[in-house]
């Protein structure tokens, strides 16, 4: 189910390591502490952020990556790319973060467009980490079920009492330590 079309405001790499962060959209302290020293990681390694835009965890780590110069690609799914890229174009120009759509960015927003959108960017992640989840509940969830499903990327659990964290590693998902 690829897009056939993608609009892209930014320069592409053409070979990087992605990683994606998720969870839920209520941030804990901690969680938005642990977010933090991903994305740290991720810049000591010069792997790239890939974001699918969306609240909680996710924009935490955007808005972190952003003000710390992590190389980020974000996956949009409505005509927010075009605010976007108005309030990050030195970003952009920068070759500090890209602007990825399936969507044409005229088109109204549609909650299947998210959904396809958090597919995309575990075809452009090696690496998932998930940060905090529920069971049953959330794009979190769902999306780590589909990338479980079609072994897209690697999946990564932060180890904490989060029960859909739990349940996702009796799943065999591989821990991570903090």
């Amino acid at each position: 189910r690829a897009p056939h079309i993608l609009y892209v405001i930014g320069e592409m790499p053409v070979d990087f390591e992605g990683v994606s962060i998720h969870g839920l959209q209520d941030v804990a302290k901690k969680d938005r502490a642990y977010t933090k020293r991903l994305i740290d990681k991720i810049i000591d390694e010069k792997k790239w952020f890939i974001s699918n835009d969306s609240k909680g965890i996710d924009n935490e780590a955007f808005v972190y990556a952003i003000n710390h110069k992590c190389k980020t690609i974000a996956f949009m799914c409505d005509k927010d790319i075009m605010d976007k890229a108005h309030d990050y174009k030195r970003q952009i120009k920068n070759g500090l973060l890209v602007l990825l759509s399936a969507v044409d960015p005229s088109r109204r927003f549609n909650i299947t467009n998210c959904l396809d959108r958090n597919s995309y960017v575990c075809g452009l992640a090696k690496y998932q980490v998930i940060i905090s989840s529920k069971i049953n509940s959330g794009a979190t969830w769902f999306t780590a079920m589909h990338n479980m499903h079609h072994n897209w990327t690697n999946t990564f659990v932060l180890n904490n009492d989060y029960p859909g964290n739990i349940r996702l590693l009796e799943m065999k998902t591989v821990p991570l330590y903090i």
